[in-house]
């Protein structure tokens, strides 16, 4: 199962996250993470271990998600099955809605030049059903059928 998957997810508290050169100032709030799964194991592979990373860390720093995992209170997500790239696709159509991607966060490979692949939904008050729902909404407005994962979360959506 291959495809594109956003991760939804809710900052408490202010994360000045170095990754390599680069450094994200990330204020409290909703967040949304973009990505794709085309290589081996798919979305199952990716949920998994981005789900790992969120509750225990014990992952190897490989994409800049992995940063940010660990200091997140909650994980949802939503996915999408494809053969396409479309993760950028996803981003301009959360872009259209309104909401502001994190400058350079999560793709150094996108040549789309879409900003950024973890997108601010909004502040502590953004009710994550909510979020979720306009992710999902964000996926049809491309024309891909999307799918709810349920891992345990930290805390409930």
């Amino acid at each position: 199962m291959k495809g594109v998957y956003a991760i939804i997810l809710r900052l408490n508290a202010d994360s000045l996250l170095k990754i390599g050169k680069k450094e994200f100032d990330l204020k409290p709030g909703v967040y949304v993470y973009v990505g794709s799964a085309l290589g081996a194991g798919g979305i199952n592979a990716r949920l998994s271990r981005h789900f790992k990373t969120f509750t225990t860390g014990a992952t190897k720093k490989h994409w800049h998600i992995d940063s940010l995992l660990p200091f997140s209170e909650s994980f949802a997500s939503v996915y999408a099955l494809t053969s396409q790239k479309m993760e950028c696709e996803l981003v301009w159509s959360l872009k259209e809605m309104g909401f502001q991607t994190v400058q350079g966060f999560g793709n150094t490979d996108c040549r789309s030049r879409c900003g950024g692949h973890l997108i601010l939904v909004g502040d502590l008050n953004v009710d994550l059903r909510s979020a979720t729902q306009r992710v999902i909404s964000a996926f049809e407005k491309i024309g891909l059928a999307a799918k709810m994962e349920s891992p345990p979360l930290k805390t409930s959506l």
